[in-house]
C-alpha cells in the first residue's frame, strides 16, 4: 500500500504520524465492504443481495464508512509505524480522521515511545553507606515490647486504689460538645456511652483523658474538657471540643511476665530460652538494619543515574506503573478484609499521592534496562522463577496459581523487567566506591 507518511516529534517521547491512504486503495476497499454489506443487507421489496448497489450504499453509508475504516485504519497504522522503525508503547490516540467515498483517507495517530537517550556514567557510583551496629539497647527495647504483648490485665480489688499509667479502664461517659466562639453547650448535642474500655497512657488515648482519670478510684467521676485534632479517626469528634463527666466502674491492672524461659517457649519465635531470644532480636534487628543500609545505597544510586541522565518520560509509563500500584494497594484491603466497593477509599487522592514516586521508579527502570543492555546482563530461568515464588508467599498463594496469572494477564515480560534492573542494581552496587561512615 503506497501511503503518505509524516513523522512529527512532538517531544522526546511522544511523536504523531500524519498518513493519508490513496483514493485508489481506498476506492477498492470501499467497493469491496459495499458488495459484504449488499450481500446480507435487509432492505423492505428485495432480496438480500438483490438490491441496487447505490440504494445500499445510501442506506448504509455509515456502516459502510465506519467498516472501511475498520478494514483500514489498523493495517496502514502498522505500516506507517514499521516504515518509521517506531515501538509505540501503547494504543495512539486517533484524531483528524477525514474520508468521503472517491477521497483518500486522512488521519493522525498520536502515541509515545520509550526516550531515547544518551547513557550518562555509571561505573563506579560514589556512595555513603552508614554503619550503624545494633546496641543493647535496641535489643532491650524490643524484647520489652515483645512482654507487653504478653501483658495480662487483672481486675483490681476495690480497696480504693487510685488508677496508675498502664491501667485498663472501664468507664461510662457523659459528654457535650461546645460551641466554638462561645464555649456554651450546644444544643441537642450530646454523646453518651457505657462501658468504654480506656488505656492509661496509650499511644492513642487523648492527653486529657490520661491526664484526669489518672489517680481516680473505682466508682470516682471527674469532669474534665478534651479537644480533638481535625483528621480525628471518628468523624463525629474530628475538630471538636466536648465537655466530659466520666466515671469509672472497673480498674485492670497490667502484669508483665518474668522473663525467662517460659517467657521465651510463649512467644511462639520456635525459642527455648531467654538467651536464645535475645539472640533472635539481634539477628532480626541486623537483618533489618543490613536491608536498611542496601535500600540508602540503591537510593543514593538512583538519585545519581537520574542526575546523569535527564530526559523526558512517557505518560503511559507512568499511568502504568501507578495501576500497578493501585492494584496492589486494593489486593491489599481486601486480604485484610475491607470492602473497597463502597467509596471509603480516596482512590483518586491515592492516586495523586503515587505519581511523583511512580514518575521516579519509571525513570530509574528506563535507565536499569540501558546498563543491563550496556553491560549484557539479562536475566536467567532460575531468577525469573524465584521472583515468582516471591511474589506467592508474600501473597499467601502457590507458585503455580501465580506463574499461571503473569501468563494469563501477558505480564512475564514485566516480571522479566523486574529482574533485569535488580540485576542492574546488583551490578552497579558491585562496581560502587562504597565509603562506610557513621550514622
Amino acid at each position: 500500500m503506497q501511503m503518505k507518511i509524516e513523522l512529527e516529534d512532538l517531544s522526546q517521547v511522544r511523536k504523531k504520524l500524519t498518513v493519508e491512504i490513496p483514493q485508489e486503495e481506498t476506492q477498492r476497499v470501499y467497493e469491496e465492504v459495499s458488495k459484504r454489506i449488499a450481500s446480507v443487507a435487509r432492505i423492505p421489496g428485495f432480496r438480500p443481495g438483490r438490491a441496487p448497489m447505490g440504494l445500499v450504499r445510501s442506506r448504509f453509508k455509515n456502516e459502510i464508512k465506519d467498516e472501511l475504516i475498520h478494514d483500514l485504519l489498523p493495517k496502514s497504522y502498522d505500516e506507517a509505524v514499521k516504515s518509521r522503525d517506531l515501538k509505540p508503547l501503547a494504543l495512539p490516540q486517533i484524531q483528524k480522521l477525514e474520508f468521503q467515498p472517491g477521497q483518500p483517507l486522512h488521519y493522525e495517530a498520536v502515541f509515545e515511545v520509550r526516550p531515547e537517550f544518551q547513557l550518562g556514567s555509571y561505573r563506579a557510583l560514589s556512595l555513603q553507606k552508614k554503619v550503624s551496629p545494633v546496641t543493647a539497647e535496641e535489643v532491650d527495647a524490643v524484647v520489652a515490647r515483645l512482654r507487653e504483648g504478653l501483658a495480662k490485665f487483672v481486675p483490681v480489688d476495690g480497696d480504693g486504689r487510685p488508677t496508675r499509667s498502664g491501667d485498663q479502664l472501664s468507664i461510662d461517659i457523659e459528654g457535650t460538645y461546645i460551641e466554638k466562639g462561645t464555649g456554651q453547650p450546644a444544643a441537642d448535642a450530646s454523646l453518651n456511652e457505657q462501658a468504654v474500655s480506656l488505656a492509661l497512657d496509650d499511644a492513642g488515648t487523648l492527653p486529657e483523658f490520661n491526664d484526669s482519670l489518672k489517680g481516680a478510684a473505682v466508682g470516682e467521676t471527674r469532669e474534665f474538657t478534651a479537644s480533638y485534632p481535625d483528621d480525628f479517626a471518628r468523624k463525629d469528634l474530628a475538630g471538636k471540643s466536648v465537655r466530659y463527666r466520666v466515671t469509672v466502674r472497673a480498674v485492670k491492672e497490667k502484669i508483665l511476665p518474668e522473663l525467662n524461659d517460659e517467657f521465651a517457649r510463649e512467644l511462639g519465635l520456635a525459642c527455648d530460652t531467654l538467651e536464645q531470644v535475645y539472640t533472635k532480636v539481634r539477628q532480626d534487628l541486623e537483618h533489618q538494619r543490613e536491608h536498611q543500609m542496601q535500600n540508602s545505597l540503591q537510593e543514593q544510586a538512583v538519585d545519581q543515574l537520574l542526575e546523569r541522565n535527564p530526559f523526558e518520560v512517557p505518560e503511559v509509563l507512568i499511568e502504568e506503573r501507578v495501576e500497578q500500584k493501585l492494584q496492589q494497594v486494593a489486593y491489599d484491603l481486601a486480604r485484610r478484609g475491607l470492602d473497597i466497593s463502597r467509596g471509603g477509599v480516596n482512590w483518586q487522592k491515592i492516586r495523586e499521592e503515587m505519581r511523583q514516586a511512580s514518575e521516579r521508579e519509571v525513570r530509574a527502570a528506563l535507565i536499569l534496562h540501558r546498563v543491563a543492555a550496556a553491560e549484557r546482563l539479562e536475566p536467567d530461568e532460575d531468577e525469573v522463577d524465584q521472583e515468582l515464588e516471591r511474589i506467592a508467599k508474600a501473597r499467601g498463594e502457590t507458585l503455580e496459581k501465580v506463574a499461571l496469572q503473569y501468563e494469563k494477564e501477558n505480564r512475564m515480560e514485566q516480571l522479566r523487567d523486574r529482574v533485569k534492573s535488580r540485576k542492574a542494581m546488583r551490578w552497579l552496587l558491585d562496581q560502587a566506591d562504597i565509603q562506610e561512615v557513621s550514622p
